[in-house]
């Protein structure tokens, strides 16, 4: 029994080493976790409006560019925020800040494309904007700008980034785009009705004219039937009355001087008159 009980002791003593290291690394890595910021990061948020019907002030088609930057829960120091051009043009005229609320001790301070804080504590924040112009419409998006922020909180040294695109595919080259689609869309439906108005018109021109020909075509058969049919009615008096047949005669020369053909007379090569007395007589004159 007094064997089991020093072994025992004996076991305990070794194990309290290793309890020691445990608790000693537990109370390590406590103290890492602990010196850790609550807000490790400030919070930032942007905004990019493409103007592309142009009704802004400014001129041309401008992106208006805003960032908002609150320190989270925590306050920060020597804040410095770097605008970088991508894909735009920065308007360095435009720049302007905000800070919320108005008469809050925060100092900024502008330098080409490069701002400086001093401090900003929890609850505050800073409004920065300004127009870019982009370098080329025929992109239907654009990287306008690289924002990067560094800054000191609770002792620490941090560092973020923020890419602002913007849509452009409203430019005033998408708009050109569309409109040629529809122009030539709309051309060639103007150019097809044009062509069945064309092709109606003749139709009925020809069919018009068909029906002018057809009708004056009845008329003469319709005199000339008439016509024969007198000649047949009164060839039948002929032998008994010859009133009748003079005058039936002196209608059928009528009748044929009306429908003879007029001779165009031939012109000598050498360019002499022709006779007077040769010219053609009728052989009913």
């Amino acid at each position: 029994m007094i064997a089991f009980n020093t072994f025992g002791l004996l076991l305990e003593d070794m194990e309290r080493p290793k309890k020691i290291s445990f608790i000693f690394g537990a109370l390590i890595l406590l103290s890492a976790v602990l010196a850790v910021p609550v807000a490790a990061k400030i919070v930032t948020s942007t905004e990019a409006i493409f103007d592309a019907d142009g009704t802004t002030g400014e001129f041309g088609e401008e992106i208006l560019v805003r960032i908002t930057i609150k320190p989270g829960d925590a306050e920060i120091r020597d804040l410095q925020i770097d605008v970088s051009e991508r894909d735009a043009l920065i308007d360095d005229a435009t720049f302007k800040h905000t800070i919320i609320p108005t008469g809050a001790p925060v100092n900024v301070e502008r330098n080409g494309h490069t701002f400086q804080c001093d401090r900003l504590a929890a609850g505050e924040s800073i409004v920065l904007s300004f127009n870019a112009y982009p370098k080329t419409l025929v992109q239907d998006k654009l990287t306008v700008t690289d924002v990067t922020y560094s800054y000191i909180q609770q002792g620490d040294t941090v560092s973020g980034k923020d890419t602002i695109s913007v849509d452009t595919s409203g430019s005033i080259w998408f708009q050109y785009l569309t409109a040629r689609e529809n122009a030539t869309v709309s051309w060639t439906l103007y150019a097809g009705i044009l062509l069945i108005i064309l092709a109606i018109t003749l139709f009925g021109y020809q069919l018009s004219q068909k029906k002018k020909l057809q009708s004056v075509a009845d008329s003469e058969r319709k005199k000339m039937y008439a016509l024969l049919e007198d000649v047949s009615r009164k060839l039948d008096l002929v032998q008994d009355n010859p009133s009748v047949r003079d005058d039936l005669k002196k209608r059928i020369d009528r009748e044929l001087r009306s429908q003879e053909p007029v001779e165009t007379p031939k012109i000598s090569i050498r360019g002499s008159k022709p006779d007077s007395g040769q010219k053609k007589k009728s052989r009913f004159n």
